[in-house]
């Protein structure tokens, strides 16, 4: 490190926007150093741009003055020889209001890589301020500067716009017990979260926040239906913390709420965990474009120990495996001296306790330790007892018992020699007294046991790796974690030494490999060192140490506890660090710790994990897929894998760092393997050459789980009177990922329109609102003003849409058109509603045959500003009346085979172009065309003129010879491909302004009545969601001024939801009199399109508005761009866009739109409660039915 002197100076942006600008006589270019002055922060600078002086260092003045310089003061500059002398370990970014993707955060750390950063600086990416720096660690400690590499700092994404659950348990402890003389649920209510909340102010957060209370009933009246969930506050946007707990207060003490419930640890937490992270776990589905990460806080008043089954733990497991979904309990009970939170259940008629790597608890102390239990007595009776001495002798005569029981014989070379298989160690249950897996220090109590050994089978299925090499006590605990790799049973059966004089056989056996011995040798050296140290710290804690490491238990879903033990008060780390969450604890996290950082501000799933498999652990998988994908040409190595590692980040992937994986995303080099993990599924990218890449897939199918499919429990909403029971799928897993599919989409030149399994998808919709005035003094009616905004809104998607390479080079455009298509999209504009157009569709006779009438004639017509000239020439080919007649023809002497004459080719150009009215704009078409090589004339003489010419297509446009040998189609084929309707339109959108450009696919209706919604789907792989939210954003202030409303809505219908989101029930009105009953006779109508018509009619009364309709009210068969429309009930929505209904012949379906930015609950409430009047009212719902027979016939 060299010291020198220099001048500080300050600039604006007028001088440079960068922010440190070095004199090459103080720093040359590329030089890190720290730069330090009186009364001034130090601060860590890289020289990127030279200054003026030699001999200053010039800082941006915003830089300076977060860091206290002042203009021409005197400062050191101590430069630094290593980079690794200033490298922050980890950075902590805060970001709110944003949906940062997975992909996104990658960019992010790509744009910190090599530079300084400070903290308060802001990260842009884009053009548009992503986040902001608050923390940077260098190996635990806290800097104000640092410099930042990919391959050495994590990154630590938070989000201030998160949503929360808030899951308050209620149980008999959290009703009877007391604290301090307030009740349990008193503690919560005036402790707790007063406390959240306040520190939610101070961070400026805007979470979305859903509370819940749940419970099991002590002997409930239907034995299968015990838990109980009561959903007081769903996805409060803006919350006000008084509303939220005097909400809370009231719902505790409503009389409604069961009051005969259990223990907390005979409760249903982990049921409760489960239901709302199902509501996380499709976070590829319906995305809140403004909120980023999703949180659980389960509120108990037990001491963190909850009882459940085997199955369920592995359910729960699996659902939160590889999400990033944080789970924090919050205990309101005194800290216990065991390992928490432990969830116990009975495998093998024998009682096991988990502890989760995917949780975190706190317990929550206000006030001292005082801790009064009811049925206590008052009167305490202190008893203390004399420490007992300990002598030297005492630890002497341990060691030395210690080293004759782990301690291991000297070796000698002696001749191999075979002998017969043993019992594997791998199998015995190991015990680590009371300090369980604590590194402990002094000299604690160990003890072995090899007696009652068990064979245990995983909970999670693994790879069996049977070492072939056992030496000393850690390689055997090593082999033994290994051997149980989805549960580390750590058994204590006993207390005190076991009675076992010979030593454990460490013999090798001759087969290792050398990564093996010198793995043994380092055991060795470790146990031999452990023996000669008089105080050393416990032998087995390094052992485990060792195993912990070496990645022995990484990919365990949970460690297991047979009996768990007592461990040091503060010396326990939680269990998520040593799992995929490792990298957001920049310190050291204490057992006693409040975990105020997640639940104020949760982590994203960090980008990378520092648990890497071996080749040698990653071949014995049972399942190995092995692809190779061929690079185009244009296409750049380096942006192919950064886009195939994107891709897996977005899914929940890890990079599985070492030395070279994260710096070789962005520069491939052949040979080079990078690995990415997601629980026990790892994918490997490796670089075979320039223009090859290979993927290898490695996987562990699981079995499948013995529990009952569904889950069955009473939930109550705000909007219902009651509870209601309904069966929740518990084994909902995340959508299966078709990844040659993906991956073919990163590999393609052209994007396609069509997106796989695993996209992001989200659906939009634009409901017409009733103007007060006329549109802008031009006495256009409401219906009129939609259509027109509907056409504004799709010349905007025109002008941005993306075209492939080769769809621009068949783009053509005449100078002389007059005006751009005001319809581009081709949308047929109806009065009645999508099934009633298309079941009026019929056939009509055509030549000797039957033909289909086009039932969108407009759809299939261009416009000579911007028309596609390979489908034009596609269908001039076709049979007339489509295309032009092709026929041999003779001209003098000559015949001129397949050639149409130029005045045909005139009067078909009028019937396809919509805009062109004269014979002279169709020549000039027909001119373009030529120029462009699609036709010429038959004698080279002519260009395209309005007579009796013949022109020949060019052979390399010609369909006509290829489709005469292709034998024709059966009537009955070409009738099933003629019936199927495609109702939607798929077109690829750029949201990007700036290039590159960032194309999504946007699906949108063909038949539109302005009395319904107009239908709008996005869908996505690794674009930026903020892109997207900027884009809906402009869509929705053009729609605005045109009488039109953007509300995002479920892409599922109102009673799928349920599946998806358990705690958005659908709210069930019963009919006082069914839709199909005659109000007059009683006698009841089967004819489902008059029912139908009577369903629409009510709802449209009721001011709500047409959304879709099921594949059983068209006639025909119908598809859609974006697929099966899996729909059962007709679906409205509000014209608020507040509240979702369907409705069969009995009942009414209400859910309130959870998607909505604006949710105002009394709003909702209201319109609930209007609905709920109208239709149990018999007397209002007999006039509309009568009201409404007597207009049908008239």
């Amino acid at each position: 490190m060299t010291v020198r002197g220099c001048t500080v100076v300050l600039h604006d942006d007028s001088v440079s926007q960068e922010k440190v600008l070095c004199g090459v006589d103080v720093l040359p270019l590329g030089g890190l150093a720290y730069l330090e002055a009186p009364g001034a922060n130090r601060l860590c600078i890289k020289s990127r741009q030279s200054g003026r002086n030699a001999n200053e260092i010039s800082l941006h003045v915003s830089l300076a003055l977060r860091f206290g310089y002042q203009n021409q003061i005197t400062a050191s500059l101590k430069v630094l020889n290593d980079p690794r002398e200033a490298t922050a370990t980890h950075i902590e970014l805060f970001f709110t209001d944003k949906n940062l993707s997975r992909s996104d955060m990658w960019r992010i750390s790509q744009h910190l890589d090599q530079a300084v950063c400070y903290q308060g600086q802001k990260i842009s990416l884009m053009g548009s301020v992503m986040a902001e720096i608050v923390a940077i660690y260098t190996a635990g400690r806290k800097v104000s500067s640092a410099y930042t590499t990919e391959m050495h700092t994590k990154p630590i994404f938070r989000s201030g716009n998160a949503r929360f659950t808030l899951l308050v348990q209620v149980s008999k402890e959290m009703l009877e017990y007391w604290s301090h003389g307030d009740l349990m649920y008193e503690v919560l209510l005036t402790g707790f979260l007063p406390e959240l909340f306040r520190r939610w102010q101070e961070l400026n957060v805007s979470h979305q926040v859903s509370l819940v209370l749940f419970g099991r009933i002590c002997a409930p009246a239907d034995p299968s239906v015990a838990d109980f969930y009561h959903v007081i506050a769903p996805d409060m946007v803006r919350i006000s913390p008084t509303e939220l707990i005097r909400v809370l207060k009231k719902a505790i003490h409503d009389m409604k709420l069961p009051r005969d419930v259990t223990l907390a640890a005979k409760g249903n937490m982990l049921e409760a965990i489960h239901m709302a992270s199902i509501g996380y776990a499709h976070d590829k589905i319906d995305p809140h474009l403004s909120c980023t990460g999703s949180s659980i806080i389960a509120v108990t008043a037990g001491t963190g120990v909850f009882e459940t089954t085997h199955d369920m733990l592995q359910n729960t497991t699996r659902l939160l495996m590889g999400s990033s979904i944080g789970v924090d309990i919050v205990s309101l009970a005194a800290n216990p001296l065991h390992p928490a939170p432990l969830f116990s259940y009975q495998r093998k008629n024998q009682l096991e306790y988990a502890l989760p790597h995917w949780v975190n608890i706190s317990y929550w102390q206000d006030g001292g330790a005082h801790w009064v239990l009811p049925g206590c007595d008052d009167g305490v009776i202190d008893v203390a007892l004399p420490p007992l001495g300990v002598g030297e002798y005492t630890a002497e005569s341990m060691n030395a018992f210690d080293e004759g029981v782990f301690g291991s014989p000297p070796v000698q070379k002696l001749p191999v020699v075979k002998k017969a298989p043993s019992r594997s160690f791998a199998s015995r249950k190991i015990s680590l007294g009371p300090k369980g897996l604590v590194p402990g220090k002094g000299t604690a109590s160990v003890s072995v046991s090899i007696e009652n050994v068990e064979h245990e089978r995983d909970s999670f299925p693994s790879p069996q790796i049977l070492p072939s090499d056992v030496k000393g006590a850690a390689m055997q605990i090593r082999h033994s974690l290994t051997k149980k790799r989805s549960q580390q049973s750590i058994a204590s059966q006993s207390t005190a030494p076991v009675d076992i004089p010979k030593p454990v056989d460490t013999r090798p056996s001759g087969n290792g490999s050398l990564l093996e011995d010198s793995l043994f040798n380092l055991a060795d050296e470790q146990e031999s060192s452990l023996t000669t140290l008089k105080a050393s710290l416990d032998p087995f804690s390094d052992a485990v140490k060792a195993a912990e490491a070496e990645g022995a238990w990484e990919t365990c879903p949970w460690l297991t506890l047979l009996n768990p033990c007592n461990p040091k008060v503060g010396n326990i780390r939680v269990a998520a660090q040593y799992r995929q969450w490792q990298n957001v604890f920049p310190e050291t996290v204490h057992s006693s710790d409040f975990k105020w950082a997640s639940m104020c501000s949760p982590a994203a799933l960090p980008l990378t994990t520092d648990y890497r498999p071996t080749q040698r652990e990653l071949e014995r998988y049972p399942h190995k897929l092995v692809r190779r994908l061929l690079i185009p040409k244009e296409c750049s190595m380096d942006v192919i894998v950064e886009g195939l590692v994107l891709t897996r980040l977005t899914m929940g992937f890890q990079i599985a760092r070492n030395r070279l994986s994260v710096a070789s995303v962005g520069e491939s080099r052949s040979g080079e393997r990078i690995l990415l993990s997601l629980g026990n599924l790892h994918h490997e990218l490796q670089c075979l050459s320039d223009t090859e890449v290979q993927i290898v897939e490695y996987a562990i199918h699981e079995s499948g789980s013995t529990q009952k499919d569904s889950y069955r429990a009473a939930i109550k909403t705000i909007y219902s009177d009651r509870a209601r029971i309904f069966n929740i799928p518990l084994t909902a897993s995340k959508t299966q990922l078709d990844w040659p599919a993906l991956d073919d989409c990163i590999v393609s030149e052209n994007p396609s329109s069509t997106t796989p399994a695993g996209s992001s998808k989200m659906r939009l919709v634009l409901l017409p609102v009733e103007s007060q005035s006329a549109s802008l003094g031009r006495g256009l009616t409401d219906d009129e003003r939609h259509i027109e905004g509907i056409q504004k809104l799709t010349q905007l998607w025109q002008r941005s849409r993306f075209f492939t390479a080769d769809g621009q080079k068949y783009l053509a455009s005449l100078a002389s058109a007059s005006s751009v298509d005001p319809n581009p999209l081709s949308i047929e504009y109806q009065t009645r509603d999508p099934s009633a157009v298309v079941n009026a569709w019929e056939p009509i006779p055509y030549g000797n045959g039957v033909a289909m009438a086009p039932l969108f004639a407009e759809a299939e017509m261009f416009h000579s500003s911007n028309f596609d000239v390979h489908r034009l020439v596609k269908q001039m080919q076709e049979a007339p009346p489509h295309g032009v007649e092709l026929r041999d023809r003779r001209w003098l002497t000559r015949l001129h085979l397949k050639c149409f004459r130029g005045d045909e080719m005139v009067n078909w150009l009028l019937r396809v172009f919509k805009d062109v009215a004269s014979r002279d704009d169709a020549v000039e078409i027909g001119n373009e065309l030529m120029k462009r090589g699609i036709f010429s004339h038959v004698r080279r003489k002519h260009d395209f003129r309005d007579g009796n010419y013949f022109y020949q297509i060019a052979s390399a446009h010609r369909t006509v010879e290829t489709l005469a040998q292709v034998p024709s189609p059966s009537p009955s084929s070409s009738h099933e491909v003629d019936k199927a309707i495609l109702l939607s339109e798929a077109l690829l959108y750029n949201v990007s302004p700036k290039p590159p450009p960032e194309a999504i696919v946007l699906h949108c209706d063909r038949i539109h009545n302005p009395h319904n919604c107009y239908r709008i789907q996005l869908e996505w792989v690794s674009t930026p969601a903020f892109l997207i939210r900027e884009a809906v954003t402009r869509w929705s202030g053009a729609a605005e001024s045109y009488g039109l409303r953007l509300v995002q809505v479920p892409l599922f219908e109102v009673c799928s939801l349920p599946k998806l989101y358990p705690f958005d029930q659908p709210v069930c009105i019963p009919l006082a009199i069914a839709v199909g009953k005659s109000p007059k006779h009683g006698e009841e109508d089967t004819t489902n399109e008059s029912q139908r018509d009577r369903q629409k009619c009510l709802l449209r009364h009721l001011d709500f508005v047409l959304d879709t309709e099921p594949a059983s009210a068209f006639s025909a068969e119908v598809r859609y761009s974006f697929g099966k429309l899996e729909t059962a009930m007709v679906q409205f929505v509000h014209r608020t866009g507040l509240v979702l209904a369907q409705m069969d012949l009995e009942r009414v379906y209400l859910a309130p739109n959870r998607l909505h930015s604006t949710t105002d609950k009394e709003v909702v409430r209201e319109i609930i409660s209007r609905v709920r009047e109208f239709c149990m009212d018999e007397g209002s719902l007999r006039t509309f039915w009568e009201d409404l027979s007597q207009e049908g016939e008239n």
